[in-house]
């Protein structure tokens, strides 16, 4: 099964940050091109974080400024070297970004064009995508066949496994878990039974096994926890 992105390690300390705040932290809207939907053409397997804005800057040709030495001082640690796993699957740039921005203890900020990773938790998915048309109701609505039981997988094989079948990127949204509990979700294990229905049923009986809810958004479906500690 394909891996969500991931990060190596499990860091519990979070910054104050008391600069002048960047336009992105007032509402603003961000660039056009953070918005932007790629798929990954490269996919990385517990590679060097940095090897991910190297494909960022060079292959995508989107320039985004990291304050490396901010974000050592957060992890204690080398960030550039932090272990990151990036599937090939379709999402806005703005969010690719922001979830391994988040894994080294960062988030996206942005003053007009100009596009930073700067030391701070996590403001949300949800500020990188659409609003979803017609296109992605559809496929909500949409029978999916499932030829025997699902019995105690893991959430991320499930949701990899209906993405792959309806061609729609499904996410669990981690941007209020606190780092402690990262990966805990996706790891908890869930059963559907076999046969036919619609997509969004399959995964609205998903997201209540886990106490989470799901929004949708253009080409995209997120999983969204409560904003609290997992049990």
């Amino acid at each position: 099964m394909k891996r969500f992105l991931c990060a190596a390690v499990c860091l519990t300390i979070w910054p104050v940050i008391r600069t002048a705040e960047p336009q992105s932290l007032k509402s603003e809207p961000p660039p056009e091109w953070l918005l932007d939907v790629v798929a990954v053409s490269q996919p990385l397997d517990r590679e060097p974080a940095k090897r991910f804005f190297h494909y960022v800057r060079h292959e995508l040709n989107r320039d985004v400024e990291i304050d490396w030495r901010a974000l050592a001082k957060v992890l204690g640690t080398n960030p550039e070297q932090v272990s990151v796993t990036v599937r090939s699957q379709r999402q806005p740039i703005g969010l690719a970004v922001e979830r391994v921005a988040n894994l080294l203890g960062g988030t996206v900020t942005w003053d007009g064009d100009k596009v930073k990773v700067v030391p701070g938790s996590s403001r949300g998915y949800s500020r990188f995508l659409r609003p979803a048309t017609k296109k992605t109701s559809a496929i909500m609505d949409a029978n999916v066949e499932i030829g025997t039981d699902i019995d105690d997988v893991p959430l991320r094989d499930v949701l990899s496994f209906l993405g792959d079948k309806t061609d729609i990127t499904i996410l669990i949204d981690e941007s209020e878990i606190g780092r402690p509990e990262r990966g805990a979700l996706e790891d908890k294990r869930v059963r559907l039974p076999a046969g036919v229905s619609p997509l969004g049923q399959m995964l609205r009986k998903l997201a209540k096994t886990v106490g989470c809810t799901v929004q949708v958004f253009e080409g995209l479906i997120l999983l969204v926890p409560p904003s609290r500690k997992l049990s």
